[in-house]
């Protein structure tokens, strides 16, 4: 059950710049000085991490770039996908309230809109012993963006998609918001059997035949959704293959 906490969002705290928005929550975490719903948001970010350790690069002030501290000591510490669950439907939600376009989930956790990354999530854990203590869930989204490296030939932004601009600070508090309503949903059973189908009727390339790579090899079939460890479904011919993350990506 999850018991009376600190709003996600009530200590909000502005950075003109910073290496890493997860990085910086970390640190506070190790120092004990962590609050659980405190939000770090940089308007500059020089070194922004990403999964298998890419980096992020951002124009100063033109991006979402938010980490928010989560005391996880209430969800089952093997079930770490929950929280991926929650903060991709959150920012789902933010995303659509704002733009009104459709907005996917890209198996695990990128956000998708007309084919293209809008924004990614990564999510960095504290355990101690078989208790998980403290999560950091970093969360990056191209907001006023307009300038993307040509290799990036999949990236997007929220000004590209709907040709405005947004006041990114207020996005950020309003994604906090939003992270507020899934962490809780998720901590009950029954939340988390709703979060997890609203994430599969969420999934970029549902139902459509799609080619994953495993290891060095390639697998084809038909995506069938996420089951509750976060494992991708993969139909071929009769038998369903359960692909874990970290093990396998969907190619594009």
């Amino acid at each position: 059950m999850l018991t009376a906490l600190p709003a996600i969002g009530a200590t909000f705290t502005t950075l003109t710049k910073v290496d890493s928005t997860n990085n910086y929550a970390m640190e506070l975490i190790r120092k004990g000085l962590a609050q659980h719903g405190q939000v770090i948001f940089s308007t500059h970010q020089t070194a922004g991490k990403g999964q298998y350790q890419r980096t992020w690069f951002q124009t100063p002030g033109h991006n979402i770039a938010f980490s928010a501290i989560l005391n996880t000591t209430g969800l089952p510490a093997t079930q770490p996908f929950r929280l991926s669950v929650a903060a991709a439907l959150a920012s789902r939600q933010m995303i659509i309230a704002n733009t009104q376009l459709p907005c996917m989930i890209k198996w695990p956790n990128d956000l998708f809109l007309n084919d293209k990354k809008a924004g990614g999530i990564l999510i960095e854990n504290i355990r101690k012993g078989y208790t998980w203590e403290w999560a950091v869930v970093g969360i990056g989204i191209n907001v006023n963006e307009n300038n993307f490296d040509e290799a990036l030939t999949h990236a997007t932004s929220l000004l590209q998609q709907t040709e405005r601009s947004y006041h990114v600070e207020a996005l950020a508090k309003q994604l906090a918001a939003e992270l507020g309503y899934y962490f809780a949903l998720i901590h009950t059973d029954a939340g988390w059997k709703q979060a997890l189908q609203q994430y599969n009727q969420s999934l970029y390339l549902l139902d459509q035949q799609i080619q994953v790579k495993k290891d060095a090899v390639r697998l084809s079939g038909q995506l069938l959704g996420v089951d509750t460890n976060g494992a991708l479904m993969l139909q071929q011919g009769m038998v369903t293959q359960h692909l874990n993350f970290g093990e396998a990506s969907i190619m594009l």
